[in-house]
């Protein structure tokens, strides 16, 4: 635009793309702030696949740009020569050791990332430097040679004279219609022919049958609309010698079937998914099972050619038999004991009655209803065996209905605040992904990473919030909150909400220093036993509503009698809005006078705030009320908001929903730090050596990027997030039917098949605790592990989430957990910090988790 425009247009194209690359400072960091980084996810190593490519892409359009507006190159030439000379650095990894990192800023050395958009970013920011030697851009008028044809493709006969070919067909004679009511006869014969062959052949398919290892006993009821689970359980074997799982060991009460939405053009795509291609390439010899197996010698059915080893198991084979024939048989047996109904109960037509005609239609729609069960069932079972997906293990429960059992155990371990050790002896015993039932609705529970990526990142879309996570944020920020929207919605909020976390407000650790100073002066010296997680709490309500809404509740000095009813207000609709996401979808639409009392109480004191930040935005006070107050460099969110101009209620939504990540999530990873802190003495002692290391002395602060450096520091914040993540839990719902690439077949290496509206629910908790993960200590803290260049946890471990909706907040939260341990060490050297309390360690569990009893510690001098 800058070069279609003239005069003033242009200079206004100018400012435009000078305030593009000052908004792109962001992405440059060091000790020059030169370094090109991706911000969003190298700091905690949770870089997807376009992120570890988006230097790739930012070089070379920082390099066009100085094509099409020269007077840029001045200020990039110096950032992209910085880069490279930092991105070469780290090309010295790999087998070949010419393999480059991702990390620039660790000059000289390669952080064990490879991949491809590794290597692309470090080749096209060299790429970038040669800009100098490429030609301008050209156009038509400046010497390019390319000229368009508007009138191409306008010479057909069809478009120059429509009518002449009309003219060129005779009419349909009466031998023609008869011919083409032959041919279409004899398609509809042939293709109803074929669908019967290809099922009965499938049906029948002895080598699969000759594998079957078990017999169905029965099968559950529906449980939903359409249909519930084809269900398996494993079961604890008792003649086995060596105590081996005997696996597969179906239930009574196994899961019935599934949701169907799926046609051979979608089973096609799911089949090229990347979940089934790397199921593929797990066994050489696995293929596709063709609907048409060769014939073999004598004119039998050929073996077909697949390892019958990654195959699904011959339960569903077995499965696709019986929902067949119970499919072909059950239509006239229903049809037959319809009639039979009717000539029992109808005797005379005109004396039969109102309720006699009602039973009749009730079991004639019964009749039809279980007919379309079984054959849906076939279909859904078919499709998963098409695209070698396994069936995933069923929990066996005493009430296959409802699933009361699972629930009653489920609120036993909520209120003895183990609920977190219940769902690890879940997965423990029947795998880490299966299948339960919660008040009659089935759930999938997962901790594998693989399937938590998918549902995040390469399968996002198909995955929207729903579910338990929909009913436990909407009470309280309601449905425009950022924690609660889909689809444009979301991103719409997103984008008004990412400007709160850029680098130059995470390194503002001013910001930090009056709060952490009031937190640090509240800690008892004397050695007496206090809550930590009460004090952290308290700071970052203080901190969390001044950045918000820039006025502190000032609950660790002197809080004013509404800002001490906001807090409670704030902590019991937490509470009680997680309670009812646990009631399911039909007991959460109860009435709860109380919460709702608070939550409007919550959202009065916000508007309050807007309301103020209004009329000072109005009366442009707000500029000179910082500077009067020293404060001038002070950032507002609300500011920020009302520069957009939205409602006021999507300004109260957003604030309740940041309000409670930044505050909650935050007290509670820092609460757990100084937890295991005060349990392992060596860990001080070790973290006090690289404060000392660091270069900084008495009261003097560190800097942002010193924190960043403190090696020992981060992982101690790291392993105490693995342990007891603030988010322990979470979930999502299918939108369409879909593929997790885990949890199916005998060891659950296999994909499953997932039916439409079937939530999933994963254990961030469990999953950061898997020993085959984080090896046989995975219960104990030891930041050491993070220092192992052979632990490469991924999406294993995930305390802020992951893909597009990661926590925008995650470098704002770990910035204020790394300053704050930094400052209370620092003032406390001296000290030493013991645990006070002897129990064993129970969570209580709301939207959020936290400790049950509170931190209880001493500082003892």
């Amino acid at each position: 635009m800058y070069n279609y425009t003239t005069g003033s247009a242009q200079e206004t194209w100018r400012e435009r793309v000078d305030g593009l690359l000052d908004g792109i400072k962001v992405f440059f960091t060091g000790n020059k702030s030169n370094i090109m980084t991706e911000v969003a996810c190298e700091p905690v190593n949770l870089c997807d696949l376009d992120q570890q490519s988006f230097k790739a892409y930012l070089s070379r359009w920082m390099a066009a740009t100085t094509k099409w507006a020269p007077w840029t190159y001045d200020r990039i030439k110096p950032l992209l020569e910085a880069s490279a000379t930092a991105a070469v650095s780290t090309c010295i990894g790999g087998d070949n050791g010419r393999m480059c990192g991702l990390k620039w800023t660790e000059h000289g050395k390669f952080d064990n990332s490879i991949g491809v958009g590794q290597q692309m970013a470090a080749m096209e920011i060299v790429l970038a430097n040669m800009i100098q030697h490429a030609t301008h851009p050209v156009t038509n008028n400046t010497g390019g040679t390319s000229a368009g044809d508007p009138g191409a493709g306008g010479s057909d006969v069809g478009r120059t004279n429509p009518f002449s070919m009309l003219n060129s067909y005779p009419p349909v004679t009466t031998a023609g219609q008869i011919g083409a009511y032959v041919c279409t006869v004899i398609f509809v014969l042939g293709l109803i022919s074929g669908c019967a062959f290809v099922l009965a052949e499938e049906a029948s398919d002895q080598d699969v049958e000759k594998s079957a290892s078990h017999r169905l006993f029965g099968m559950g009821r529906a449980a939903r609309g359409s249909g519930g689970i084809l269900g398996r359980t494993h079961r604890r074997s008792d003649s086995d010698a060596k105590g081996k799982r005997a696996l597969m060991k179906r239930s009574n009460s196994a899961g019935s079937s599934i949701g169907y939405s799926l046609e051979k053009d979608d089973i096609k795509g799911l089949a090229d998914s990347p979940e089934v291609s790397v199921n593929r390439e797990a066994s050489a010899q696995q293929q596709q099972p063709t609907h048409l197996p060769p014939e073999g010698e004598n004119g039998k059915t050929a073996t077909q050619n697949v390892d019958t080893n990654a195959l699904p198991p011959s339960l569903v084979a077995t499965m696709m038999k019986y929902c067949l024939a119970l499919a072909i048989l059950g239509t006239p047996l229903s049809a037959w004991m319809v009639f039979l109904a009717y000539r029992h109960i109808v005797v005379d037509v005109k004396h039969t009655t109102l309720p006699s005609w009602l039973l009749i239609a009730g079991l004639a729609v019964a009749a039809f209803k279980l007919n379309l069960y079984f054959f849906r069932r076939f279909m859904f079972e078919r499709r998963a065996w098409l695209l070698g997906c396994g069936p995933a293990p069923v929990y066996p429960h005493k009430d296959p209905i409802l699933g009361l059992d699972y629930f009653h155990g489920a609120i036993q371990a909520l209120n003895s605040h183990t609920l977190l050790d219940f769902f690890s002896k879940r997965f423990e015993q029947w795998g880490n992904t299966h299948y339960t039932l919660a008040l009659g609705k089935w759930l999938l529970l997962t901790n594998e990473g693989e399937n938590i990526k998918a549902i995040l990142a390469t399968k996002v879309d198909d995955w929207p919030i729903a579910g338990p996570r929909l009913f436990s944020i909407l009470p309280l920020a309601g449905p425009l909150s950022l924690f609660a929207s889909n689809g444009p919605a979301w991103h719409e909020a997103r984008a008004m909400v990412r400007p709160a976390f850029v680098r130059d407000q995470i390194a503002d650790l001013k910001r930090f220093e009056r709060h952490i100073n009031n937190f640090l002066a509240a800690v008892p010296a004397d050695g007496s036993t206090f809550d930590m997680q009460k004090l952290l709490l308290d700071m970052t309500m203080d901190l969390s509503t001044e950045y918000m809404l820039g006025y502190s509740t000032n609950m660790l000095t002197n809080p004013s009698p509404d800002a001490q009813q906001f807090v409670d207000d704030f902590e019991y609709a937490s509470r009680e809005s997680a309670k009812k996401s646990r009631l399911g979808p039909l007991l959460f639409y109860l009435p709860h006078r109380r919460m709702e009392a608070a939550v409007e109480r919550i959202q009065t004191y916000i508007r309050f705030y807007i309301q103020k930040a209004v009329a000072e935005a109005e009366s442009k006070r707000s500029y000179e009320k910082k500077v009067s107050q020293g404060d001038e460099h002070s950032y507002v969110f609300l500011e920020e908001l009302l520069k957009a101009n939205p409602t006021e209620e999507y300004i109260v939504a957003q604030l309740i929903s940041i309000m409670f990540a930044a505050r909650d999530t935050t007290a509670v990873a820092m609460s757990a730090a100084f937890y295991y802190l005060a349990r392992d003495p060596a860990a001080v002692e070790k973290l006090l050596t690289e404060m000392d290391d660091l270069g900084v002395h008495d009261d003097d602060s560190p800097t942002w990027e010193k924190l960043r450096r403190m090696t020992y520091l981060n992982n101690v914040v790291k392993e105490a997030m693995r342990l007891f993540p603030p988010v322990s839990t979470n979930s999502r719902a299918s939108n369409k039917e879909t593929i997790l690439p885990r949890g199916g077949g005998p060891d659950g290496s296999q994909p499953i098949l997932v039916p439409q509206g079937t939530p999933v629910r994963w254990s961030i908790y469990s999953l950061h605790r898997r020993k085959d993960i984080f090896g046989a200590d995975a219960d104990e803290f030891r930041p050491e592990r993070w220092e192992a260049s052979i632990l490469r946890a991924g999406w294993n471990y995930i305390p802020f989430q992951g893909g597009p909706r990661i926590c925008p907040g995650q470098q704002f939260t770990l910035t204020q957990i790394t300053y704050a341990l930094f400052k209370f060490f620092q003032k406390f050297r001296a000290y030493s910090i013991e645990p006070r309390d002897d129990g064993p360690l129970r969570y209580r569990t709301n939207m959020t988790v936290s400790f049950a009893d509170g931190c209880l510690v001493g500082v003892v001098p």
